[in-house]
């Protein structure tokens, strides 16, 4: 059996897609999943309005695209 530090270990340097409706409400939530994020995961999104930016200009103010 692995432990939580291990597993945290294994995770580091995802590549993780934002990508999502541009009439998505809950915009504060995709900012908030950005930011649980590890700093060494790489943000990807196809960049159209809504879910796309907002994930992408979260991503930029920690590095991550």
């Amino acid at each position: 059996m692995i432990g939580f530090e291990e597993i945290k270990e294994r995770l580091k340097g995802r590549t993780i897609a934002f990508i999502g409706s541009r009439d998505y409400p809950l915009l504060s939530l995709v900012e908030r999943d950005v930011r649980n994020t590890y700093v060494t995961d790489v943000i990807v999104s196809g960049g159209a309005d809504g879910v796309d930016t907002v994930a992408v200009a979260a991503a930029e103010t920690r590095g991550q695209f």
